[in-house]
């Protein structure tokens, strides 16, 4: 569609015959996923319906592991220089569940440094949140301290001064990462 100006296009003949015969095999291999349904279309819906049930479990077993891995973290604050800081390994395979835990994190404790390493679709994954007491008295910048700890797993990262995450290709990198967050605050 342009100004004044429309456009029809066509299949005519052999082209026609075989756009049909493209579009009844596609149709076929639908079917074949589908275990051969006597309605195609209620066959798709109901595996549409049940793909949704199943992300809906995923998510609430993932914010279930969230709310007790975060249990988990309260129990390991270490008092350092007046930091409570956290340098963990954590089991969850989402970035997004991580960045809800950090800021939960943030929320319940004060003079935080919490920082996560975890393994995401078989890729390492660094996320360091700090208290704004810490950016603005003790002047620490988690974009700064992220990219020095992203060189451990061979990537880079970025971020606001308070949060920053980065990614990596050098999954074994990831606990010498943890360890050297570790010697940032106590040294």
């Amino acid at each position: 569609v342009a100004a004044g100006v429309r456009r029809v296009e066509a299949i005519t003949a052999d082209g026609a015959q075989a756009f049909l015969k493209q579009q009844l095999s596609e149709l076929q291999k639908v079917k074949e996923l589908l275990n051969h349904p006597k309605d195609v279309l209620k066959g798709l819906e109901q595996l549409l319906e049940e793909n949704n049930h199943l992300r809906f479990q995923a998510e609430k077993m993932m914010l279930e592991k969230a709310r007790v891995v975060k249990a988990s973290l309260l129990q390991k604050v270490n008092a350092v220089n007046g930091i409570n800081m956290i340098v963990e390994k954590v089991e969850i395979p989402s970035a997004d569940a991580i960045k809800n835990i950090s800021f939960e994190m943030k929320n319940h404790l004060d003079n935080l440094f919490l920082f996560l390493g975890a393994e995401i679709d078989g890729k390492p994954h660094l996320s360091l949140i700090l208290s704004e007491n810490l950016v603005k008295d003790k002047n620490l910048n988690a974009i700064a301290i992220i990219r020095i700890l992203a060189k451990e797993i061979q990537g880079g990262g970025g971020g606001q001064p308070f949060y920053a995450t980065a990614g990596g290709k050098n999954l074994a990198g990831l606990q010498s990462a943890l360890e050297k967050a570790k010697g940032l605050v106590a040294g």
